[in-house]
């Protein structure tokens, strides 16, 4: 999925067995490349904070 800076998102934080821990929605604020990995800033609302997520972790919300 291709995500863009200003994209309203879903994010998920999974437990190790893949059961979903925490969730919530965020806005993309920029992108960073580790380790041959993309990884999105996500302003989390609720949190008040700025976290990164791989595509995984991330579903659109809205008309795209």
């Amino acid at each position: 999925m291709q995500y863009n800076i200003g994209d309203l998102v879903k994010w998920y934080i999974y437990y190790a067995d893949g059961i979903v821990k925490q969730a919530g929605i965020g806005v993309i604020v920029g992108k960073e490349k580790q380790a041959g990995f993309e990884f999105k800033k996500v302003y989390r609302l609720r949190e008040q904070d700025i976290e990164m997520f791989s595509d995984f972790r991330l579903e659109t919300i809205g008309d795209k």
